[in-house]
C-alpha cells in the first residue's frame, strides 16, 4: 500500500495540542553510548566536594573529566556523574494520545532522513517492510525529505520539552486509524497503539 502525502498528514493541525504520531522540531535528547565504547566521560567533583555530595545535589563549580575506566571509584553505587551529548532533534511523538497530558515523561523516536539507508532499504521503507522504521513522506513545509521514525532508538524526555517543540507535521486521522487498526499490507509497529 502506498503511502501519500497528501492524505498521510493533517493540512490544518490545531498547534494547541499534541498527539501520538506527531512530528515535533527542536526536542533535546540524549543517547547512551555502547558499553565498552569509551564514549562515556565521567565527572568526579573538586574538592571539597565528594562524589556521594555531588549526587545528592551538592553542585561544585569544577569537575574533572575522566574517560570511561579511568574514574576513580567507578560505577562504585548506581548513580554516576557523566558528561552527555544532548541534541535538539527532529522527533515523532510515541506515547499515548492520552497519557501525554498525565505523564511527566514522554516517548519520542528520533527522526531520520532516508537517504541514510541504502536504495534497498529506502524502498523497503516507502512499502513499510521494516516493521522498527516508519516512513514519514515529504511534506512541505515541516518535512523537506523521504524521512523515517526510528523505532528502536525510542527515548523518553520530560514533558515539558515536548510543550516547547514545534510541531512539523501532524498525522490525519485517516492516517492514524490505518495506523493503529486496518493493518493491510503494512507492517505497522506494535507499539503504535491508540487511546
Amino acid at each position: 500500500m502506498t503511502i501519500d502525502a497528501d492524505d498521510w498528514y493533517d493540512s490544518d493541525p490545531d498547534p494547541t495540542g499534541f498527539f501520538q504520531g506527531d512530528i515535533l522540531e527542536r526536542v533535546p535528547v540524549v543517547f547512551m553510548p555502547p558499553a565498552g565504547s569509551g564514549k562515556w566521560v565521567l565527572l568526579r567533583p573538586s574538592f571539597p566536594v565528594t562524589l556521594e555530595q555531588a549526587l545528592a545535589g551538592n553542585t561544585p563549580k569544577v569537575y574533572r573529566p575522566f574517560v570511561a575506566g579511568t574514574a576513580p571509584e567507578e560505577w562504585k553505587t548506581p548513580d554516576e556523574l557523566v558528561l552527555a551529548k544532548a541534541t535538539k532533534r527532529t522527533v515523532m511523538v510515541i506515547t499515548q494520545t492520552c497519557d501525554l497530558e498525565r505523564r511527566n515523561f514522554v516517548q519520542v523516536a528520533p527522526v531520520y532522513h532516508a537517504r541514510s539507508l541504502s536504495e534497498s532499504k529506502q524502498a523497503s521503507l516507502e512499502k513499510s517492510e521494516v516493521n522498527y522504521l516508519f516512513y514519514l513522506p515529504i511534506s512541505q513545509p515541516g518535512l523537506s525529505e523521504k524521512s523515517f521514525a526510528d523505532l528502536s532508538q525510542i527515548t523518553s524526555v520530560h514533558g515539558s520539552y515536548i510543550r516547547e517543540a514545534k510541531l512539523a507535521k501532524r498525522l490525519s486521522n485517516e492516517s492514524r486509524a490505518r495506523a493503529s487498526g486496518a493493518r493491510g499490507k503494512i507492517t505497522w509497529p506494535s507499539i503504535w497503539l491508540f487511546c
